[in-house]
Protein backbone atom coordinates (compact mmCIF):
# COMPACT_ATOMS: atom_id res chain seq x y z
CA UNK A 1 0.00 0.00 0.00
CA UNK A 2 1.15 3.40 -1.03
CA UNK A 3 2.23 5.87 2.39
CA UNK A 4 -0.09 9.07 2.54
CA UNK A 5 3.72 11.06 0.76
CA UNK A 6 3.37 8.95 -2.30
CA UNK A 7 -0.27 9.00 -2.64
CA UNK A 8 0.54 13.15 -2.42
CA UNK A 9 3.09 13.11 -4.55
CA UNK A 10 1.41 11.00 -7.44
CA UNK A 11 -1.28 13.38 -7.25
CA UNK A 12 0.47 16.13 -8.00
CA UNK A 13 1.69 14.79 -12.07
CA UNK A 14 -1.56 12.76 -11.50
CA UNK A 15 -3.13 16.09 -12.13
CA UNK A 16 -1.23 17.26 -15.46
CA UNK A 17 -4.40 17.08 -18.17
CA UNK A 18 -3.47 17.19 -21.70
CA UNK A 19 -4.50 20.34 -21.80
CA UNK A 20 -1.44 21.33 -19.70
CA UNK A 21 1.32 19.21 -21.53
CA UNK A 22 0.05 21.16 -25.01
CA UNK A 23 0.74 24.44 -22.43
CA UNK A 24 4.51 22.87 -21.39
CA UNK A 25 4.95 21.55 -24.87
CA UNK A 26 4.15 24.99 -26.17
CA UNK A 27 6.17 26.86 -23.79
CA UNK A 28 9.42 24.72 -24.32
CA UNK A 29 9.12 25.62 -27.97
CA UNK A 30 8.68 29.19 -27.60
CA UNK A 31 10.23 29.86 -24.74
CA UNK A 32 12.66 26.67 -24.39
CA UNK A 33 11.50 25.53 -20.97
CA UNK A 34 8.47 24.82 -19.06
CA UNK A 35 7.75 23.82 -15.57
CA UNK A 36 5.65 21.95 -13.21
CA UNK A 37 5.85 23.69 -9.66
CA UNK A 38 6.49 22.32 -6.33
CA UNK A 39 6.19 18.55 -7.24
CA UNK A 40 8.12 18.10 -4.22
CA UNK A 41 6.96 19.10 -0.81
CA UNK A 42 9.54 20.60 1.43
CA UNK A 43 9.34 17.85 4.07
CA UNK A 44 10.44 15.30 0.54
CA UNK A 45 12.88 18.09 -0.75
CA UNK A 46 14.16 17.79 2.78
CA UNK A 47 14.70 14.28 2.84
CA UNK A 48 16.45 14.04 -0.57
CA UNK A 49 18.96 16.35 0.65
CA UNK A 50 20.14 14.66 3.44
CA UNK A 51 20.02 11.65 0.96
CA UNK A 52 22.45 13.49 -1.20
CA UNK A 53 24.49 14.77 1.61
CA UNK A 54 25.23 11.44 2.70
CA UNK A 55 26.26 10.42 -0.70
CA UNK A 56 28.53 13.65 -0.77
CA UNK A 57 30.23 12.39 1.92
CA UNK A 58 31.12 9.29 0.80
CA UNK A 59 33.03 11.14 -2.15
CA UNK A 60 34.65 13.61 0.09
CA UNK A 61 32.53 16.62 -0.57
CA UNK A 62 33.52 16.09 -4.22
CA UNK A 63 31.55 16.30 -7.57
CA UNK A 64 29.82 12.99 -8.58
CA UNK A 65 27.07 11.54 -10.82
CA UNK A 66 24.97 8.36 -9.99
CA UNK A 67 23.17 7.10 -13.48
CA UNK A 68 20.71 4.16 -13.54
CA UNK A 69 17.87 2.43 -11.71
CA UNK A 70 19.90 1.44 -7.95
CA UNK A 71 20.47 4.74 -6.87
CA UNK A 72 17.02 5.63 -7.41
CA UNK A 73 15.29 2.45 -6.09
CA UNK A 74 17.59 2.96 -2.86
CA UNK A 75 16.34 6.82 -2.84
CA UNK A 76 13.93 8.80 -1.88
CA UNK A 77 13.07 9.60 -5.04
CA UNK A 78 11.98 6.05 -5.73
CA UNK A 79 8.14 6.75 -6.12
CA UNK A 80 8.68 9.91 -8.35
CA UNK A 81 11.04 8.25 -10.81
CA UNK A 82 8.90 4.98 -11.09
CA UNK A 83 5.48 7.29 -11.51
CA UNK A 84 3.61 6.21 -14.26
CA UNK A 85 2.72 9.33 -14.40
CA UNK A 86 5.96 10.82 -14.60
CA UNK A 87 6.58 8.51 -17.89
CA UNK A 88 3.36 9.36 -18.99
CA UNK A 89 4.26 13.36 -19.17
CA UNK A 90 6.93 12.28 -20.56
CA UNK A 91 5.82 10.72 -23.46
CA UNK A 92 3.28 13.15 -23.66
CA UNK A 93 5.63 15.98 -24.63
CA UNK A 94 8.05 13.41 -27.10
CA UNK A 95 4.68 13.00 -29.07
CA UNK A 96 3.96 16.84 -29.16
CA UNK A 97 7.04 17.73 -29.66
CA UNK A 98 8.09 15.03 -32.32
CA UNK A 99 5.02 14.33 -34.14
CA UNK A 100 5.48 10.87 -33.48
CA UNK A 101 4.36 7.63 -31.25
CA UNK A 102 6.76 7.77 -28.13
CA UNK A 103 8.36 4.60 -28.43
CA UNK A 104 8.25 1.57 -24.95
CA UNK A 105 11.28 2.36 -23.16
CA UNK A 106 12.40 3.13 -20.04
CA UNK A 107 13.12 6.83 -18.37
CA UNK A 108 16.76 7.24 -17.90
CA UNK A 109 17.39 8.90 -14.15
CA UNK A 110 20.54 10.76 -12.89
CA UNK A 111 21.54 12.40 -9.97
CA UNK A 112 24.07 15.25 -10.54
CA UNK A 113 25.78 16.58 -7.67
CA UNK A 114 28.19 20.09 -7.83
CA UNK A 115 30.78 20.08 -5.24
CA UNK A 116 34.69 20.88 -4.35
CA UNK A 117 37.42 21.64 -6.80
CA UNK A 118 35.75 18.76 -9.15
CA UNK A 119 32.54 20.39 -9.28
CA UNK A 120 34.09 23.74 -10.46
CA UNK A 121 35.47 21.80 -13.65
CA UNK A 122 32.23 20.45 -14.25
CA UNK A 123 30.88 23.44 -14.79
CA UNK A 124 29.87 25.56 -18.22
CA UNK A 125 30.13 22.04 -20.19
CA UNK A 126 27.92 23.42 -22.90
CA UNK A 127 26.32 20.37 -24.83
CA UNK A 128 23.49 19.04 -26.24
CA UNK A 129 21.33 15.57 -24.67
CA UNK A 130 21.68 12.33 -26.63
CA UNK A 131 17.69 12.62 -25.22
CA UNK A 132 15.19 13.93 -26.74
CA UNK A 133 12.99 14.99 -23.60
CA UNK A 134 14.82 16.32 -20.36
CA UNK A 135 13.02 17.16 -16.66
CA UNK A 136 15.34 18.53 -14.40
CA UNK A 137 14.55 18.03 -10.75
CA UNK A 138 16.73 20.66 -8.26
CA UNK A 139 17.01 19.64 -4.71
CA UNK A 140 19.91 21.87 -3.44
CA UNK A 141 20.20 25.24 -4.91
CA UNK A 142 22.90 27.44 -3.10
CA UNK A 143 21.08 30.50 -1.48
CA UNK A 144 23.04 32.57 0.40
CA UNK A 145 23.32 36.07 0.04
CA UNK A 146 25.30 36.95 -2.63
CA UNK A 147 26.33 33.36 -3.42
CA UNK A 148 26.84 32.23 -6.86
CA UNK A 149 23.29 29.49 -7.69
CA UNK A 150 24.86 27.54 -10.89
CA UNK A 151 21.94 29.33 -12.60
CA UNK A 152 20.81 26.21 -15.57
CA UNK A 153 22.06 28.71 -19.32
CA UNK A 154 20.48 27.57 -22.25
CA UNK A 155 20.72 29.10 -25.96
CA UNK A 156 16.88 27.00 -26.95
CA UNK A 157 16.17 24.90 -29.29
CA UNK A 158 18.94 25.60 -31.59
CA UNK A 159 18.59 22.58 -34.06
CA UNK A 160 15.98 19.80 -34.51
CA UNK A 161 16.02 16.48 -33.03
CA UNK A 162 18.62 14.51 -35.58
CA UNK A 163 17.78 11.54 -37.22
CA UNK A 164 21.40 10.27 -38.46
CA UNK A 165 23.54 9.69 -35.93
CA UNK A 166 26.40 10.75 -37.90
CA UNK A 167 24.94 14.49 -37.96
CA UNK A 168 24.07 14.26 -34.65
CA UNK A 169 28.06 13.41 -33.10
CA UNK A 170 29.16 15.87 -35.26
CA UNK A 171 27.03 18.61 -33.90
CA UNK A 172 27.75 17.64 -30.85
CA UNK A 173 31.55 17.19 -31.53
CA UNK A 174 31.45 21.03 -33.06
CA UNK A 175 30.19 22.91 -29.66
CA UNK A 176 31.45 20.04 -26.76
CA UNK A 177 35.15 21.33 -26.78
CA UNK A 178 37.00 23.45 -24.61
CA UNK A 179 37.49 26.02 -26.96
CA UNK A 180 33.65 26.59 -28.02
CA UNK A 181 32.38 25.81 -24.30
CA UNK A 182 34.92 28.93 -22.99
CA UNK A 183 33.04 31.17 -25.71
CA UNK A 184 29.86 30.10 -25.18
CA UNK A 185 30.56 30.89 -21.40
CA UNK A 186 31.11 34.58 -22.16
CA UNK A 187 28.58 37.14 -20.83
CA UNK A 188 29.03 38.90 -24.15
CA UNK A 189 28.39 35.82 -26.48
CA UNK A 190 25.37 34.94 -24.40
CA UNK A 191 24.09 38.52 -24.65
CA UNK A 192 24.86 38.69 -28.62
CA UNK A 193 22.74 35.02 -28.85
CA UNK A 194 19.95 35.25 -26.77
CA UNK A 195 21.26 32.53 -24.37
CA UNK A 196 18.67 32.24 -21.21
CA UNK A 197 19.90 32.48 -18.09
CA UNK A 198 17.35 30.23 -15.73
CA UNK A 199 17.91 30.55 -11.99
CA UNK A 200 15.70 27.28 -10.26
CA UNK A 201 13.88 26.79 -7.33
CA UNK A 202 14.17 23.45 -5.21
CA UNK A 203 10.88 21.30 -6.11
CA UNK A 204 10.21 22.76 -9.44
CA UNK A 205 10.37 20.03 -12.43
CA UNK A 206 11.56 21.90 -15.74
CA UNK A 207 11.19 20.42 -18.97
CA UNK A 208 13.31 21.44 -22.46
CA UNK A 209 14.26 19.92 -25.68
CA UNK A 210 17.53 18.27 -24.06
CA UNK A 211 18.69 17.24 -27.83
CA UNK A 212 17.60 20.58 -28.97
CA UNK A 213 18.69 23.19 -26.62
CA UNK A 214 22.59 23.49 -26.01
CA UNK A 215 23.31 24.03 -22.38
CA UNK A 216 25.02 23.72 -19.35
CA UNK A 217 24.88 25.54 -15.60
CA UNK A 218 27.08 27.92 -14.20
CA UNK A 219 29.82 27.55 -12.06
CA UNK A 220 29.28 26.95 -7.87
CA UNK A 221 31.83 27.93 -5.07
CA UNK A 222 33.72 24.67 -4.06
CA UNK A 223 32.51 25.01 -0.47
CA UNK A 224 28.53 25.08 -1.76
CA UNK A 225 26.64 21.96 -2.78
CA UNK A 226 24.28 22.03 -6.05
CA UNK A 227 22.23 18.42 -6.72
CA UNK A 228 19.62 17.81 -9.39
CA UNK A 229 17.98 14.83 -10.54
CA UNK A 230 17.60 14.23 -14.45
CA UNK A 231 14.88 12.53 -16.29
CA UNK A 232 15.90 11.61 -20.11
CA UNK A 233 13.48 10.00 -22.09
CA UNK A 234 13.75 8.59 -25.66
CA UNK A 235 17.40 8.53 -27.53
CA UNK A 236 16.72 8.18 -31.04
CA UNK A 237 19.73 6.92 -31.79
CA UNK A 238 19.90 4.02 -29.13
CA UNK A 239 21.53 0.90 -30.73
CA UNK A 240 22.82 1.95 -33.88
CA UNK A 241 26.36 1.60 -35.07
CA UNK A 242 27.78 5.40 -33.95
CA UNK A 243 25.76 4.78 -31.01
CA UNK A 244 27.71 1.22 -30.67
CA UNK A 245 31.12 2.34 -31.15
CA UNK A 246 30.67 5.20 -29.16
CA UNK A 247 29.89 2.97 -25.74
CA UNK A 248 32.88 1.07 -26.93
CA UNK A 249 34.82 4.09 -26.75
CA UNK A 250 33.38 4.97 -23.35
CA UNK A 251 34.23 1.75 -21.51
CA UNK A 252 37.43 1.18 -23.08
CA UNK A 253 38.30 4.54 -21.69
CA UNK A 254 36.70 4.27 -18.52
CA UNK A 255 38.18 3.19 -15.18
CA UNK A 256 37.08 -0.21 -13.91
CA UNK A 257 34.80 1.35 -11.24
CA UNK A 258 32.97 3.28 -13.28
CA UNK A 259 32.30 0.29 -15.41
CA UNK A 260 31.44 -2.18 -12.59
CA UNK A 261 28.99 1.26 -11.02
CA UNK A 262 26.31 1.94 -13.80
CA UNK A 263 25.02 0.13 -16.63
CA UNK A 264 27.42 1.13 -19.82
CA UNK A 265 25.04 2.68 -22.19
CA UNK A 266 23.53 4.64 -19.07
CA UNK A 267 26.77 5.69 -17.86
CA UNK A 268 27.87 7.07 -20.96
CA UNK A 269 24.80 8.75 -22.17
CA UNK A 270 24.93 10.43 -18.76
CA UNK A 271 28.78 12.29 -18.78
CA UNK A 272 27.87 13.32 -22.01
CA UNK A 273 24.39 14.78 -20.56
CA UNK A 274 25.49 17.15 -17.40
CA UNK A 275 23.10 19.70 -15.94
Amino acid sequence: MESASDQALDSVLKQVTDERLDALSEEMDTVGISALRDVLSPAEIAMAGNYVQRELDKHERQHFIYAGRPWLDASPLATFGQSPHLRRILAGLYRRGTGRAAPDIDIVAALRVLSGDLGLKASNLFHYDTYVVTALLPLIIPNAPNEPRGDLVMYPNLRRVRSSSVINLAEKALVQNSLTRSVLARETVQRALGARILPLKPGNLYFFWGMRSLHANQACLPHSVRSTVLFHFANPHSGGTVDRLREWAHHRNSAPSERARVPLTQARNTFDDQQ
